[in-house]
């Protein structure tokens, strides 16, 4: 077998690895290998072990001595780039508003899933102590914090890190399906998934997966939150309480059309926070060259022919640099003319906020995605059978 590009083939077999640890894990823990602690014990080292060495230190440790990456390469093709104090604002914002998309998709789901007959396992996935700060606090730890940042490290670090050179498009939604089947549950698949779509996105939108990871913080530590309050009689406790007297009053018209309203709303207001997330990160980039361009004309004789503080200038000089690395690209293209004049006739502004590569086809070579489609067909297996075991 040629393996054309080893970043996706040893990505891949990196998340193979993943997804069969994941399996072993589940069927280890269901059978009870960890049963020498206490059950929430058992929770915490199993999260550990998932999130910490499964997610973050195998990708590292494999990327570096299987695919031969530096480590400052796999840091900067998985996007651990900083972001300002606006942008992290805007992206707890967007992290309230996933979440309530996701209560949306979850209950679709649901409905979807108990109309062939699907019933839950009923089996609850919090624990509570004597201490209900406590509870809260280890709650957000490891189920908002740890995932926050393991998993995207993983899927829009790792995954989408090594796909986007292949096609933006493409690598959102194989990210976002092997996010959605890492779950190994049904009943999580769907809103997974659809996570899954708006991370991605915002990932190649800020050249970060810091963003993401606040996004995917917040909204499971909301979820947690919510949990814990509800036991404990706090302020919001009774808000999943409240959410399905009003799905289920009776009045169904009146519940579609106030559900609708406040999805098309929440929809909107995530579009409209992708765009200022977006706009961030160009004047991020720009400021970025900026300051690269003041150190390096430091060490040379230029720097008299250039003004600083001269605005114009400096951006000029900055779009001048962006239309020179594209021309980079088409030169070593194996487009024509005609060919590379079609492509940017056909470049959509989604083209250029996910910053897709418009002088390259985009034809993939199967073979370096064979761990991919391997762990696609393992992930959505396991996933069937939780839900044959349902209606079961």
């Amino acid at each position: 077998m040629t393996i054309n590009n080893k970043s996706i083939f040893y990505s891949g077999l990196c998340y193979f690895v993943i997804m069969l640890a994941f399996i072993a894990l589940r069927l280890m823990y269901g059978a009870g290998l960890f049963g020498s602690v206490t059950e929430t014990s058992s929770d915490y080292i199993c999260t550990i072990l998932v999130q910490v060495v499964l997610l973050v230190g195998l990708p590292l440790l494999f990327m570096h001595y299987c695919a031969k990456q530096p480590y400052n390469v796999i840091f900067r093709r998985h996007k651990l780039n900083p972001i300002n104090g606006k942008m992290v604002g805007w992206s707890i914002l967007l992290g309230i508003c996933v979440f309530v998309v996701i209560l949306y998709v979850s209950t679709f789901w649901s409905g979807m899933l108990n109309a062939f007959g699907y019933s839950s396992s009923g089996i609850s996935d919090s624990s509570t102590s004597d201490s209900p700060i406590l509870d809260l606090i280890l709650g957000i730890i490891f189920v908002g914090v740890l995932p926050g940042f393991c998993e995207e490290f993983s899927h829009r670090g790792m995954v989408l890190g090594n796909l986007k050179p292949d096609g933006a498009v493409r690598a959102i939604l194989l990210s976002s399906l092997l996010f959605a089947l890492m779950h190994l549950n049904i009943v999580q698949f769907g809103y997974a998934f659809v996570a899954g779509l708006i991370l991605g996105t915002v990932t190649l939108m800020t050249k970060s997966i810091v963003p993401g990871m606040i996004v995917h913080c917040v909204s499971n530590s909301l979820n947690v939150y919510l949990e814990v309050a509800s036991t404990n009689n706090w302020w919001g406790g009774n808000f999943y309480t409240v959410l399905n007297t009003f799905l289920n009053n009776g009045n169904y018209m009146l519940v579609f059309l106030v559900s609708l309203l406040v999805l098309c709303l929440v929809v909107g207001v995530i579009f409209y926070i992708m765009f200022v997330l977006f706009k961030h990160s160009k004047v991020n980039e720009y400021f970025a060259f900026k300051k690269n361009l003041q150190k390096r004309l430091s060490n040379d004789d230029y720097s008299q022919h250039i003004d600083l503080n001269n605005d114009e200038e400096v951006f000029r000089l900055y779009q001048e640099t962006q239309v020179a690395r594209i021309e980079s690209q088409m030169l070593k293209s194996n487009l024509t003319l005609g060919q590379i004049q079609q492509t940017l006739d056909r470049t959509t502004l989604m083209s250029i906020m996910l910053d897709e590569d418009v002088s390259k086809k985009h034809k993939i070579d199967h073979l370096d995605y064979v761990f991919y489609y391997c762990s696609i067909f393992l992930g959505s297996v396991v996933t069937f059978m939780t839900f044959l075991w349902g209606v079961i």
